[in-house]
């Protein structure tokens, strides 16, 4: 999957959210998690990933969420953080912070990043294991079981 995928999606993403209305918002994904839930989670990442790009790309180093299998903590910082908020804030939250990962991109060079995919691949999210498209699907998923009852 070409970057260029990934910003479709990411467009079409947040045209979905914001054409929910609050029940939808509350709509579980999975056991634990509403629609919120996993959009609180997503700016989370993307909360971190501006955040460790820069202290990465100075180390030459993978970020730590990439050393480890334990995202529970994670998590749970990121649904403390950002899940309390209204869901037009939360988007605002996430257009913040993926804004500030492109300014980041661009400080460092995608050139430069790109050269290092052993290191810097997740700075694209790209290929068939594309955490935004992945939830995307879900909350599409759950929409739709919900529109046909």
């Amino acid at each position: 999957m070409k970057q260029a995928d990934t910003k479709k999606i990411t467009t079409d993403f947040f045209k979905l959210l914001e054409s929910l209305n609050d029940k939808q918002w509350e709509l579980k994904v999975n056991k634990e998690w509403s629609v919120k839930n996993v959009v609180a989670h997503l700016v989370g990442w993307e909360y971190e990933s501006s955040y460790q790009l820069a202290i990465s790309w100075e180390k030459k180093k993978k970020p730590w969420f990439l050393e480890t299998d334990d995202y529970y903590t994670f998590n749970r910082v990121s649904l403390n953080r950002f899940g309390k908020l209204p869901p037009q804030e939360l988007l605002a939250e996430w257009k913040k912070w993926q804004q500030t990962l492109e300014e980041e991109i661009k400080d460092i060079g995608e050139g430069k990043l790109r050269a290092q995919p052993e290191l810097f691949s997740w700075v694209f999210d790209e290929g068939s294991d594309n955490h935004y498209l992945h939830h995307y699907k879900q909350i599409q998923k759950i929409l739709i079981n919900q529109s046909t009852k």
